[in-house]
């Protein structure tokens, strides 16, 4: 499977726009549950993702059909 199919079930299963964002930079999707797992440079990874959304969409209106346009390869 591709990268952009991984994204593309995200979107489809309804999954919001900034969490697809965050796994689209950071190659993976973190639940609540996972964050007490994480090792903090990863969950530092996950937030600063999450910001760099909020400065891009403030809005939360990104309608993700770029998706090919910032997914990071080498991540998944």
């Amino acid at each position: 499977m591709e990268p952009e199919d991984v994204i593309r079930q995200l979107i489809r299963a309804g999954v919001k726009p900034r969490l697809v964002w965050a796994a689209c930079r950071t190659g993976r999707l973190i639940t609540e549950d996972m964050r007490q797992i994480l090792e903090p440079d990863d969950l530092q990874e996950w937030e600063k993702a999450l910001q760099e959304y909020q400065q891009i969409y403030p809005a939360d209106d990104w309608d993700m059909h770029n998706i090919n346009e910032i997914i990071i390869p080498d991540k998944f």
